[in-house]
C-alpha cells in the first residue's frame, strides 16, 4: 500500500508538471503572438508613412489605392480602420478646408460638405483628412482630434516622443465600439531621425472585439482551454480583454493553474493573466494514469502475496532462472562487444536519419576520428558527396528489403577517398530500428582490378598488332605468287 501511494504520488507530480509546463508554454506562445501583431500594425504605419515622405503631397486616390493594395482583411485581420490626421494652422484653415471640398481624385463628387468640426477658432487644428474604410468614416472627416479628451494625450506623446504609441481603449468616432488607436508621426522633410516640423499623424483603429478574438483563432487546439484576460496596466489596471472559452469559471476554482506575463506594445504597459485547470492539456487517459497504476501496484502485491503463499519454491526457482537469464543476456553483450571491437573491417551502427550511434575500432582507424567524434556526425560527413547524395534512396531500399550490399567511397579525415563494399541491414538497437554496416575496404581489389584492366587493353592492343602483321604477310605472299605467275 505504502509503494502505490508512493507511485501515485510521483505519477501526479509528473502529470501535474506536464500540464504546468504545457501551459507555460501554450501562455508564452499567446504573449508572442500578441506582441508580434502589435509590432505588425506599428511596421504596417511605418510602410504608410514612407508614401508621404516619398511624396511632397499624398492625394486621397493615392493614399486609398496604397490601402486598397494591402488587403487588410487578408493580410491585417483585426485592423477596423487607418487614417491620415493633419496639422492646419489658423491661417491655413480656409485654404484647407476648400481643397478637400474641390479633391475629386478618389470621389467624383468631391466633398462639398467638408468642414472642420467641432466650430470655433483655434490657433491650430488637426484634421481628419483621410479615412479608409472611406464610405464608413466619410461623416467623421474633418474632425479636430485637438478637441478630443480621449484621443489628443496619446497624440501628443506621440509627437513629443516622435515615435509610434498605443492608446488606451477609447471610443469609436462613430459610436460602433471601443477601439485601440496605433499613431504614428509624420514630420516635414521626413528623416531616419524623425526631425523637422509636424506634418500629422497616421492612425490604425483597432476593435478590440476583432481584434483579440482573431489572435486566439490562429492558436493550437489547445489554448481553447486557457481562461486569458489582458490587461492595460499603464495607468492602473484596466481590462482591455476576456478570452474564457466556456472556463470563466476557473477564476473561482480552487485548483487552478496561474501565469502572469508583461507586454511592452507600442509605449503601453499590458499584463497577460492566463488561468488553467490543473489537469490542463492532459488526456483522460493521462489524467487516470496515476490511479490505474497505483491500483495496478496493490493488485499486483496482492497476486505477488498469493503466488508466494502458494509456491514459494516457484518463485526461488523463478528467481534464479531470471537471474540466469539476465547472466545469459550480460554475457551475449559481452561477446557481441568483442566481436564488434575485433572486426577488421569498420562497423557502423546508424539510425534511419543517418547519425552514428556506435562505431567499432577499426572504423575510427580507417577513418581518423574518435568514437566521440563519430556520435556527432552523420552519414554525409563520411561518404563522398557523389554517394552522400543517394543514401535517402538506400536507407528507403533498407526499409523496404531489410538488407543489401553496395559500393561506396569513405573520406577520412585527410579527406583521402577509400572505396568500400558495405552490407547493410536493418536491426533493432535499443528498442528502435536501426542499419548495421559493415564496410570492407577494396581499395587493394580496385587496383588490382585497374590493372587487369590496363593489361587487358595492352593484350588487346597487341593482338591488334599481330593480326595487323599477319594481314601483311598473307598481302605479301599473294603478292610474291602473283608475280611468279608473271614471270612463267
Amino acid at each position: 500500500m505504502v509503494l502505490a501511494g508512493l507511485l501515485w504520488k510521483i505519477l501526479s507530480d509528473v502529470q501535474i508538471n506536464k500540464a504546468a509546463n504545457d501551459f507555460g508554454q501554450q501562455a508564452d506562445e499567446v504573449s508572442d503572438t500578441l506582441h508580434l501583431k502589435t509590432q505588425r500594425d506599428v511596421y504596417l504605419l511605418g510602410s504608410l508613412r514612407g508614401l508621404f515622405v516619398a511624396s511632397d503631397v499624398v492625394e486621397r486616390d493615392e493614399f486609398n489605392s496604397f490601402i486598397d493594395a494591402l488587403n487588410l482583411s487578408e493580410t491585417y485581420p483585426g485592423v477596423y480602420s487607418i487614417g491620415y490626421v493633419e496639422k492646419v494652422t489658423a491661417e491655413n484653415k480656409e485654404p484647407f478646408i476648400e481643397s478637400v471640398r474641390q479633391d475629386t481624385s478618389y470621389n467624383p463628387n468631391g466633398y462639398p460638405d467638408f468642414n472642420i468640426t467641432p466650430a470655433g477658432e483655434r490657433p491650430e487644428y488637426f484634421a481628419l483628412k483621410f479615412a479608409s474604410p472611406e464610405a464608413k468614416f466619410t461623416s467623421v472627416l474633418g474632425f479636430d482630434y485637438l478637441t478630443d479628451e480621449t484621443r489628443w494625450p496619446t497624440l501628443r506623446q506621440v509627437a513629443e516622443k516622435k515615435q509610434a504609441m498605443l492608446s488606451p481603449v477609447i471610443p469609436s468616432l462613430i459610436n460602433d465600439g471601443d477601439l485601440l488607436m496605433i499613431a504614428l508621426p509624420i514630420f516635414y522633410n521626413q528623416t531616419t531621425a524623425n526631425t523637422g516640423e509636424l506634418q500629422g499623424f497616421l492612425l490604425v483603429g483597432l476593435k478590440a472585439d476583432i481584434f483579440f478574438p482573431q489572435l486566439f483563432s490562429g492558436m493550437s487546439a489547445s489554448a481553447d482551454f486557457l481562461d486569458v484576460h489582458i490587461y492595460d496596466e499603464t495607468n492602473g489596471e484596466t481590462l482591455l480583454y476576456n478570452f474564457s472559452p466556456g472556463n470563466d469559471q476557473l477564476v473561482n476554482q480552487g485548483s487552478v493553474l496561474e501565469k502572469d506575463i508583461p507586454l511592452a506594445v507600442a509605449g503601453r504597459q499590458w499584463k497577460l493573466r492566463f488561468y488553467a485547470s490543473s489537469d490542463y492539456n492532459l488526456t483522460v487517459q493521462e489524467i487516470w494514469t496515476p490511479w490505474v497504476a497505483a491500483l495496478g501496484i496493490v493488485l499486483l502485491g496482492l497476486l505477488l502475496f498469493i503466488v508466494f503463499r502458494i509456491s514459494f519454491g516457484a518463485q526461488i526457482k523463478a528467481i534464479r532462472l531470471a537471474e540466469a537469464m539476465t547472466k545469459n543476456l550480460r554475457d551475449s553483450e559481452i561477446k557481441f562487444r568483442l566481436l564488434f571491437e575485433d572486426l577488421t573491417d569498420a562497423v557502423f551502427i546508424h539510425n534511419l536519419e543517418g547519425q552514428f550511434l556506435m562505431v567499432n575500432k577499426a572504423a575510427c582507424q580507417r577513418l581518423g576520428y574518435s568514437k566521440a567524434e563519430f556520435l556527432n556526425f552523420t552519414l554525409a560527413k563520411v561518404d563522398a558527396p557523389e554517394f552522400a547524395a543517394q543514401v535517402p534512396q538506400r536507407i528507403a531500399k533498407l526499409q523496404e528489403i531489410g538488407k543489401a550490399t553496395f559500393e561506396s567511397v569513405h573520406l577520412n579525415k585527410n579527406g583521402e577517398r577509400i572505396p568500400v563494399e558495405i552490407n547493410s541491414s536493418i536491426i533493432n538497437y535499443q528498442g528502435r530500428p536501426a542499419i548495421l554496416s559493415i564496410a570492407r575496404d577494396i581499395s587493394e581489389r580496385k587496383k588490382h582490378d585497374e590493372e587487369l584492366r590496363l593489361r587487358g587493353e595492352e593484350l588487346e592492343r597487341l593482338n591488334k598488332n599481330m593480326v595487323g602483321r599477319e594481314l601483311k604477310m598473307v598481302e605479301l605472299k599473294e603478292e610474291i605468287e602473283r608475280l611468279k605467275g608473271n614471270k612463267g
